[in-house]
This record gives C-alpha cells, structure tokens and sequence, in this order.
C-alpha cells in the first residue's frame, strides 16, 4: 500500500509557503516511514528535545529517540502499517510551527499462522486519530518538537 497524504486543495494549505510545503512533505515522509516499518527513520523525525503526550499513554519527555521507538515498536514491530495523514492545518512563525492532522493507521500482522484447512484473511486494527503538533526548525530542518495525539483506541 502507497500512504496516503491529503493536502493542499482539501485542506487548503499554502504550498507555496516553502515551510508549509517542508512540513506537508515531512507528514508524507513520515507515513512512508511507518509504512516501511523504518523505525529509525521514525525517530529522526522528531527533536531531541521533544514532548510526546498521548492518550493513556505515560508522557514522553526523556530519552525520547528510546521512548519514541519502543512506542512505535509496539505498533508495527512484529506488524505491518499502513498510514494516512490528513494535514488539516499548517501555521509557520519563525523557526517555530504547528499543525494539526488526522490520521488512520491500519496495522496488519506480518505472518498469519491459519489452521489447516482454514481460509480468510488476517485481521486488521485501524486506529484513527487527531494530532496536534509544534514543530521546530533545527538545523535548517523541521522537527516534531512537542506531539499530542488521541486515536480511537487511545494508543498512537
């Protein structure tokens, strides 16, 4: 599966603002990340100095690289994801930003261990949800600096 990043004329986003346009494709790339299991690319997403706050979850705001891995780990580790975003907003001051996005992520199982004889197919877990996220320019680059999410399930 491709993911699926909604923008521009269905959210109205100002893509020739070469920030809004930076931080809609970092949105794509990081789908593309989950979708690619790419759990390293994950964490370079996000800064250093992030804060990660999500539903029924323990607040992230240490050792983040660690703790954003191992969350993420317990999504799609032993699974296969499927993500789309919906950037719904985008707002640029300065080295600073935010946006706001809604997301599902499908998440399947890598191996299916069916009986004999059985047939269907593997079940799936949509969790869908809402961020909203400040970003922070560093070095040059946009980095997810403090993440709030609910989803459905309360996870992610």
């Amino acid at each position: 599966m491709v993911p699926v990043v909604v923008r521009a004329q269905d959210a109205a986003l100002n893509l020739a603002d070469p920030d809004v346009a930076a931080i809609a494709k970092l949105a794509d790339d990081f789908a593309h990340a989950v979708d690619g299991g790419d759990l390293n690319r994950i964490v370079d997403f996000y800064s250093p100095a992030a804060i990660y706050f999500a539903d029924g979850e323990p607040l992230i705001d240490r050792n983040v690289g660690k703790a954003i891995a191992n969350r993420w780990r317990k999504t799609i580790g032993s699974n296969r994801a499927h993500m789309a975003i919906r950037v719904e907003e985008v707002n640029v001051s300065g080295d600073l930003a935010y946006d706001r996005i809604s997301y599902t992520v499908t998440i399947m199982p890598r191996i299916v261990n069916l009986v004999p004889g059985q047939t269907g197919t593997p079940s799936q877990v949509q969790r869908i949800g809402r961020a909203l996220e400040i970003l922070r320019k560093e070095d040059g680059v946009w980095k997810y600096y403090r993440v709030m999410t609910n989803s459905s399930s309360g996870d992610e």
